[in-house]
């Protein structure tokens, strides 16, 4: 009895020792709006609505997927979504619908033409021509056991195909010759060590695990070892947001030019507009200028539901939206 009174003791202790982000001036609150249909599934490529229409950068889709398939990317004719255990090809224009199935399941995936880039669940590298269903290309990387919920998908560039693996790697494949050209290692945590973040911007290669971002030049890799919630890259800068409340102001090889930080915040999602809209999981909204001059918090008169996105519009959670200048 003593034992279990000390544990009760010591988890009450724990609890209320926790700290939360709590800003010293609040500029306004803010009335959510109302999405049509609540978020779903959250993947890299964006997230899958619960009547089946897809929220991505771009905004929300027109088309909608099947009811239990969930949307992994698109190409400009195609989508591609997994439907249980299968990939699931929808071609927009004409509405024909087909799927393909695997060893494992697919959890990343692009299409570039007939071709599909694929990452399945038993870190299988993939490319396949999705006419013939011929299997082009196979590279079996080492298994891992625990990886972060969000996979990068494979990004097209010119004859390369560049597969971010789940043990913390890039493969970059030439597809033409179907040959390795190659090997980039972007962490090397024991676990969470996929790649969640893959971009290409002005001849640079930008990838992130959960714990590291790597910039690759043609002279060199930068990198920063940092607890990544999420990467933007615009123009000649690139903002990394901290799973710890830190916002750091990089070049575009990775130095840092300034840092905010915001004690005890846990960033859930970032927007992009005349500033930059972070929400915050306590329910606020911080605009920070993008230099860093100043900032402003909102306070969102509804409690923040999962899943959340941002795009250039608006922040999203659970079933509701916010604008943004």
């Amino acid at each position: 009895m003593r034992i279990l009174l000390f544990l009760c003791a010591l988890f009450l202790s724990a609890c209320s020792n926790k700290q939360y982000y709590t800003p010293s001036t609040i500029e306004a609150e803010v009335q959510p709006l109302s999405l049509a249909s609540p978020l779903a599934v959250e993947k890299s490529g964006g997230i899958t609505l619960e009547n089946g229409a897809v929220l991505t950068r771009e905004g929300i889709s027109s088309y909608k997927l099947e009811r239990g398939c969930a949307f992994l990317s698109e190409s400009e004719e195609h989508v591609l979504a997994l439907c249980g255990e299968e990939l699931q090809i929808l071609n927009t224009q004409s509405g024909a619908k087909r799927r393909l199935g695997y060893a494992h399941k697919p959890l990343a995936a692009s299409m570039n033409g007939s071709i599909l880039a694929l990452v399945l669940a038993d870190n299988t590298l993939l490319l396949q021509d999705a006419n013939t269903e011929q299997i082009l290309f196979s590279q079996k990387q080492p298994s891992v056991h625990a990886i972060s919920d969000i996979n990068a998908n494979p990004y097209f560039l010119r004859d390369l195909v560049i597969f971010p693996t789940l043990d913390g790697a890039l493969v970059i494949v030439d597809y033409t010759r179907l040959q390795i050209v190659r090997n980039v290692v972007v962490g090397n945590a024991p676990q969470f060590n996929n790649v969640s973040f893959l971009d290409v911007f002005n001849n640079r290669l930008f990838a992130a695990t959960k714990f590291r971002l790597i910039a690759v030049s043609p002279e060199y890799i930068s990198t920063q070892d940092v607890n990544v919630r999420e990467v933007l890259v615009l123009r000649d800068r690139v903002y990394i947001f901290t799973t710890d409340g830190e916002v750091l102001l990089c070049d575009m090889n990775l130095n840092i030019q300034k840092r905010i930080k915001f004690s005890f915040a846990h960033f859930l999602a970032v927007a992009v507009g005349q500033e930059l809209a972070i929400l915050e999981k306590r329910g606020y909204v911080i605009a920070l200028e993008p230099d860093f001059e100043s900032f402003r918090v909102y306070q969102i008169t509804r409690d923040v539901q999962m899943p959340t996105f941002g795009d250039t519009k608006a922040l999203y959670f659970g079933e509701y939206y916010i604008k943004i200048p």
